[in-house]
């Protein structure tokens, strides 16, 4: 009698369940969805692999949901999801929303598995959101995150894989905006090259050798631009961490103290993760002990540090 339930309970789904009743209980539930937007994650390397596929879902009462493909399915499962098509979606995970990326507003989450089943609809409801956004307004922008100061006295418009642009929609909250502009008129003034061609910046011209030459030397006998060398990483050295906790609001990033998770510099207790990487690499010739930041040590792993960190997030510390 008890297995007889346990099946009928399965078979018994809740049709199309709208995305706002979604909780983490839910198991074997079935949504209507479109698929708004998607975008293709190869961390740091352009050309790299996929590490995970991203959508936005909708559901036709306007409600807006994170969906990632994880690495393992995407080759086989990236290509089912069309952006603009509308599909019943069943057997998928629901997790919480990642709190150091989120492209909509939400707590949740969704994941699409080898087991998730998609079913695209030919009649569907035409109620489907045409536009999902959020708008920040300017005295909302802290002024210490990272990399803001360098749009300050900047006129730009920058995105990146997962932003959609929208030119001209029709969204009620702009409407004051451009009635107010409708009568002026508006000058765009390009700078004058003064007849003067745009000439590239040439890079410095550096003297590539090998570490068998590089390692004797003394730091003061290389020149400005330093030399070159292609190395191959042969380890990574046991014991060393590979990460440090630095102030988010220091313009230089000291390090926070690890104990009272407070900068000392200016006693903020705003803090992130960085890559401080250490590696034997080697060209043949010799083999010598490196070492990489953030900027070159994130090109090196592919993702960011904080999600790095956050994949050990349910360990009782920190790894090194």
């Amino acid at each position: 009698m008890l297995t007889t339930f346990f099946i009928c309970s399965m078979l018994h789904r809740m049709p199309n369940k709208p995305l706002s009743a979604l909780t983490l209980q839910d198991r074997d539930i079935e949504i209507q969805i479109e698929v708004h937007r998607k975008w293709e994650f190869r961390g740091a390397i352009d050309n790299g692999p996929i590490l995970h596929i991203d959508m936005i879902l909708t559901d036709c009462i306007g409600n807006a949901i994170h969906c990632q493909i994880p690495s393992f399915p995407a080759a086989k499962r990236g290509d089912e999801f069309q952006v603009g098509k509308i599909y019943k979606m069943s057997r998928f995970p629901v997790a919480r929303a990642k709190s150091s990326y989120k492209p909509v507003d939400g707590d949740l989450m969704l994941y699409v598995t080898p087991y998730t089943t998609l079913e695209l609809c030919h009649n569907s409801p035409s109620s489907f959101p045409l536009y999902v956004y959020s708008l920040t307004s300017y005295d909302k922008i802290d002024p210490n995150e990272p990399n803001a100061r360098n749009f300050h006295g900047e006129v730009l418009l920058s995105g990146g894989a997962a932003y959609h642009w929208y030119f001209n929609p029709s969204i009620e909250e702009a409407t004051a905006f451009y009635n107010k502009i409708e009568s002026e008129k508006i000058n765009i003034e390009l700078p004058s090259l003064d007849g003067q061609e745009i000439t590239p910046p040439q890079l410095p011209q550096r003297e590539h050798h090998d570490l068998k030459y590089i390692l004797p030397l003394n730091p003061h006998d290389v020149p400005d631009e330093g030399y070159e060398c292609t190395v191959t990483i042969t380890s990574i050295p046991e014991g060393k961490t590979w990460y440090y906790i630095a102030c988010n609001t220091c313009p230089n990033k000291p390090s926070i103290d690890p104990i009272i998770r407070q900068c000392s510099t200016c006693g903020s207790t705003k803090y992130c993760f960085r890559y401080k990487l250490t590696f034997k690499a080697s060209d043949g010739t010799a083999e010598a002990e490196m070492f990489a930041f953030d900027t070159v040590a994130r090109t090196i792993i592919g993702k960011p540090c904080p999600m790095v960190v956050a994949s050990f997030s349910r360990c009782i510390s920190y790894p090194t």
